[in-house]
């Protein structure tokens, strides 16, 4: 799965083509693509825009082969995010599905730039926070963490993964991934994880966990254990 998506910040004068991995937005002159992910920039619509319609699509994907089902969706843009409800409305298959998805829309901890691939080039990390019916892995209303990779090709910004980041945390149990930061290529963070006999609200486990894009796709290279809290 390839979607270029492009950023129009502070690179001057820029031509529209359109290619079999969709919308490209590409300067004139050679010189290479550097968008501005600094702290509080508000993100190009293109990326919000590419994350609509990831989930449009997967909602899509549930009725394609009903033709008495529907697809519907309500925006809400709330400070800094924008919250989109998706209701696929499943007709003769049964009861309505509904899940929510809160898109950032500035550039912070839930969107920030860093080298992933070693080329020198700033490349997106945008983690979207999902939740409702049929959001986790195994069904249910529950919720998880999407990770977005965007890479800098030189000319535009292209979607090459996403991720939930229940499948990086790499808990036994059940647990999240949380990115600190991104160096030297890779992404730095935490896993939370449940032990067999925590409760539901209450992971106890802490491990640091090292995230690589290999191939076009994350993988967990390395998970050291921190510790285990204390349960009150």
């Amino acid at each position: 799965m390839k979607q270029a998506i492009s950023l129009a910040l502070y690179l001057g004068i820029f031509f529209f083509s359109c290619g079999n991995s969709g919308t490209k937005v590409e300067k004139s002159d050679s010189s290479t693509f550097t968008p501005n992910f600094n702290l509080g920039v508000v993100l190009d619509s293109n990326i919000i825009n590419a994350v609509k319609q990831y989930y449009y699509q997967n909602s899509k994907n549930i009725i394609q082969f009903d033709s008495t089902a529907s697809i519907s969706m309500n925006e809400e843009k709330l400070d800094s995010i924008l919250d989109i409800t998706f209701q696929v409305d499943l007709g003769e298959m049964g009861s309505p599905i509904v899940h929510s998805a809160k898109l950032p829309l500035f550039v912070g901890e839930d969107a920030y730039g860093g080298d992933l691939n070693n080329d020198t080039l700033v490349d997106l990390i945008y983690v979207v926070h999902t939740e409702g019916e049929g959001t986790s892995m195994g069904g249910g209303d529950a919720f998880h963490n999407d990770i977005f990779v965007f890479i800098n090709n030189g000319k535009s910004l292209e979607l090459v993964e996403v991720v939930n980041d229940r499948t990086l945390s790499k808990c036994k149990e059940w647990g999240h991934f949380y990115i600190n930061k991104i160096e030297n290529g890779q992404m730095l963070g935490e896993s939370i994880c449940h032990d067999e006999d925590d409760p539901m609200c209450c992971p106890s486990l802490n491990y640091n966990t090292t995230v690589k894009l290999i191939n076009g796709h994350l993988k967990v290279v390395d998970s050291k254990f921190i510790k285990k809290t204390k349960q009150e």
